[in-house]
């Protein structure tokens, strides 16, 4: 990669190509991202060194030595860490140019933090151009060291010398070290702050539960440090941060439904590794200027809540609050009153896959829309047993299980199909192995939900006696990672690797293969009307794609064979949401 010219303002690095969801593509571009948050801190501390006015001098010199440190920390982790081990796969000295750039700047680099630590003591008078003239020293070699470094992270030079495996051990080695040494109320906010968001690629964050929940792939932290970050750490030193070259940009975390929000409080539920975090919080402790008292952080994938309210508006504690343990932060600018931690696992109503981008005609696009709906079917159908299994009435017991096991055979049919169908179709130009994650993931769940089928089935034979509590803890056992893998997988068959991989032949040769196992095994009077009883019809009024007549039939004939079952499905028989079973609308506008 060419350098840059010089000199300020310093430009930025363009990111390089490549997936930043792919691995090996990702190692040059998330260097870019942190290489380009350095440049636009050097920026910043240009533009703004010889108007700082007497009053800001104490913050603005805050800012330049928390800079400078974090700088420092970069290449310190690079020569310890990264390089070392690159150089096992990569050849011995493989790094050693990048080596010497650190060495080519790092005496003007140190002479520069002597005087602002000196300023910062009170031994030094601040001057500006001083400032300007320290980092002239060595700016331009920084430069052109961190645009010259990014090509030898390229995407092909460490697919050919490392593996997953390897890469993922690295990332794991990294994450320890950061956490071990990276400081939560200095470095962490101005991590953010010299970061553009709009520059880095979205992904959906953390475990993919929460497709509306868009991050930016970086940084990558758990959301509960994010969110302490923008709404905590950031206000001790607000006035430094004041000079970073990017504001402490609000984007959401969450996604809320409308119908949960008010004008006074609003409740966000946010599935996240808390063990995670307990590590990135495990500073903090009892009685520091942040908190009256450490919170006790349960361990494993913990449901976080978040009361969010205005300042006059008193905390409302449900009874579930009774178990959480508070971490006050007090009020501050933006309302935050208190953090409430609780060892539920994901928290039901179960959020329902966002519906990818494209149009479902184009046969590249439909891959992921049309296994998004099917996705959606599921979980509308799992929220509505959750809502209800508590609550059925003897009466109601036989309909009840009847839907129950209409759900769980169809979306055992549903992965059937993909790994006997469609995974080895999609392997044959993907790649051998490619739907590999895919079928792991039917694993992790099936044991679970093959008990709960039994369970269902004996119910049904009068073998067993209904228990509704007995169905909600029988699914606590799996859901939380059959949600996961509905959410995961539609990125594996996102439309520009479709469009990569097949033809448009291929793939409507194959949707008409699809479709002719699925006459075959498909049942009219049972998977016909649950699919009308699961599916949104104003969310895809194309769906589900069969003849009109059929459908026809099933709507105004078969369906009443079993309309006491279906009674407990999530929409009716005209595909309209019904309210209060967990499910929120996703019409097309």
């Amino acid at each position: 990669m060419q350098p840059p010219e010089m000199p300020y303002p310093f430009p930025l690095i363009a990111l390089p190509p490549g997936d930043h969801k792919d691995v090996f593509d990702n190692q040059a571009i998330e260097m870019t991202i942190a290489h380009n948050s350095f440049i636009r801190g050097v920026n910043a501390i240009y533009t703004q060194a010889k108007g700082i006015g007497e009053a800001q001098v104490k913050p603005f010199v805050f800012f330049c030595v928390c800079f400078l440190e974090m700088l420092h920390h970069h290449h310190h982790i690079e020569e310890t860490l990264i390089f070392p081990f690159l150089e096992t796969k990569m050849g011995a000295n493989a790094m050693a140019h990048n080596v010497q750039q650190h060495h080519a700047f790092l005496d003007g680099l140190e002479d520069l933090e002597e005087y602002i630590k000196a300023v910062q003591a009170g031994s030094a008078a601040y001057d500006g151009a001083k400032i300007v003239e320290k980092l002239d020293s060595f700016t331009e070699q920084l430069v052109e060291h961190l645009c010259e470094e990014i090509g030898t992270l390229e995407s092909s030079k460490i697919r050919a010398a490392l593996t997953k495996k390897d890469l993922k051990d690295l990332e794991a080695q990294l994450v320890k070290r950061i956490i071990k040494e990276v400081s939560l109320v200095t470095t962490l906010p101005l991590g953010l702050l010299c970061h553009d968001k709009a520059s880095a690629p979205q992904r959906v964050h953390f475990t993919g539960y929460f497709p509306s929940l868009l991050s930016h792939s970086f940084p990558a932290l758990p959301a509960p440090v994010l969110f302490l970050a923008k709404r905590v750490f950031f206000h001790l030193h607000s006035d430094a941060w004041a000079f970073a070259p990017c504001d402490i940009h609000d984007f959401s975390l969450f996604d809320v439904q409308k119908s949960r929000l008010s004008m006074n409080r609003c409740v966000l539920d946010l599935l996240v590794d808390l063990q995670e975090t307990r590590e990135w919080l495990s500073g903090i402790s009892a009685g520091t200027s942040i908190f009256g008292r450490s919170a006790r952080l349960p361990s494993g994938k913990t449901r976080l809540r978040f009361a969010a309210l205005s300042h006059a508006s008193p905390f409302c504690a449900s009874p579930r609050c009774a178990d959480w343990q508070y971490i006050k932060a007090g009020p501050n600018a933006l309302g935050i009153l208190d953090f409430n931690f609780t060892s539920d696992n994901m928290p039901y109503p179960f959020p329902l896959v966002a519906r990818p981008a494209g149009d479902w005609k184009n046969v590249f696009d439909n891959v992921a829309i049309e296994m998004s709906i099917a996705h959606n079917m599921v979980i509308r159908g799992i929220n509505a047993i959750y809502t209800q299994a508590k609550d059925i009435p003897q009466d109601k017991v036989k309909p009840f299980v009847f839907f129950c096991i209409a759900v769980f055979d169809s979306l055992h049919h549903h992965h059937h199909m993909e790994e006997t169908l469609t995974f080895p179709f999609l392997e044959t130009k993907l790649g051998a192995g490619s739907m590999g994650d895919n079928k792991e993931q039917h694993k992790a769940f099936l044991g679970g939900l093959d008990e709960l089928d039994v369970y269902l089935k004996a119910v049904k034979a009068g073998t067993a006696r209904y228990d509704g509590a007995q169905i909600i803890a029988k699914l606590d056992t799996f859901v939380e990672a059959l949600v996961e893998h509905l959410h995961e997988e539609i990125d594996t068959l996102e439309s520009g690797k479709m469009r990569a991989a097949f033809t448009e032949k291929e793939l409507k040769d194959f949707a008409a293969q699809f479709v002719n196992t699925i006459r075959r095994d498909f049942s009219l009077t049972v998977d016909g009307p649950l699919a009308l009883a699961l599916h949104e019809k104003a969310s895809a009024p194309h769906f589900p794609p069969m003849p009109a007549p059929v459908l026809w039939g099933i709507h105004y004939g078969l369906y009443h064979l079993h309309s006491d079952a279906w009674a407990f499905g999530p929409c009716d028989a005209n595909g309209v949401l019904k309210p209060n079973m967990g499910n929120v609308s996703l019409a097309l506008s």
